[in-house]
């Protein structure tokens, strides 16, 4: 993993109700303690300095978990819609692809790729690809945000310090989408869908229940209204469709 340089970096966890747990950085030798909530979670700060590594974190509760070949340096979340989901190879594949791939042993730069995850909440933890860190290399790259690579291979280049690339891209998905709920209710033409989804139970049965039955509401209404669309099929792909009736436009150009 990279954490922040120079910075207070969240830490957190779980275990048993009232358990006291210690956290000790190998960096500095410091140790940070805390106590968990009636849920069971933790969290805590530590602090890191000026980019180096690697090191070692070791947490000592119920059980003791440790943490290697952990690097501070830059940390970068890279997000956004297709332009910055497409990979190196696979589809889209940019310019000479295969040599970039092959040159791709950096193992300074960490690549932590986010699962695609619909909720109608916020989840606690994310879904992790590959396991969690992994480190740049043309085995780990391929498939990766190409745009992302780059970004962390100049930063490399230039400021000679650990990079930490975590990608949470998806393709043609709406601005409200990554919008929370909070704001969502400040807009008014959003304001009453906001609460819709705030009221749905936090089961995903449940939900998919309720969002296939919009959906199907959704589909109705479109073949209602739509005067080209006739039983799920184009109206005028059919080759009863009338011929006559039709006016001419002009194009521009």
């Amino acid at each position: 993993m990279v954490l922040q340089q120079n910075a207070n970096a969240p830490i957190w966890g779980n275990d048993s109700p009232g358990k006291r747990v210690e956290i000790v950085t190998s960096w500095n030798g410091k140790s940070y303690s805390a106590v968990t909530n009636e849920e069971g979670k933790w969290q805590t700060t530590i602090e890191t300095p000026t980019a180096g590594g690697p090191y070692e974190i070791s947490v000592n509760g119920s059980e003791r978990i440790s943490f290697s070949n952990v690097m501070i340096g830059e940390v970068w979340i890279c997000s956004g819609q297709s332009n910055m989901e497409m990979p190196l190879a696979g589809w889209g594949k940019i310019f000479n692809y295969e040599e970039e791939i092959a040159a791709a042993n950096h193992p300074r730069i960490r690549l932590l790729q986010v699962d695609k995850t619909t909720s109608t909440y916020p989840l606690e933890e994310p879904s992790i690809s590959a396991g969690g860190w992994q480190e740049c290399s043309p085995e780990t790259i391929e498939y990766f945000s190409a745009t992302a690579y780059f970004f962390g291979r100049d930063l490399l280049q230039k400021l000679d310090v650990p990079v930490g690339l975590i990608h949470t891209s998806w393709g043609g998905t709406r601005a409200e989408a990554w919008t929370s709920l909070e704001s969502l209710r400040l807009m008014p033409d959003f304001k009453d869908r906001a609460e819709e989804f705030a009221a749905l139970p936090h089961d995903e049965e449940q939900q998919k229940a309720y969002l296939d039955q919009q959906f199907t509401e959704w589909h109705r209404k479109v073949n209602e209204l739509d005067f080209g669309m006739d039983k799920d099929k184009a109206a005028a792909s059919s080759p009863s469709f009338p011929e006559e009736g039709w006016t001419s436009v002009i194009l521009p150009g």
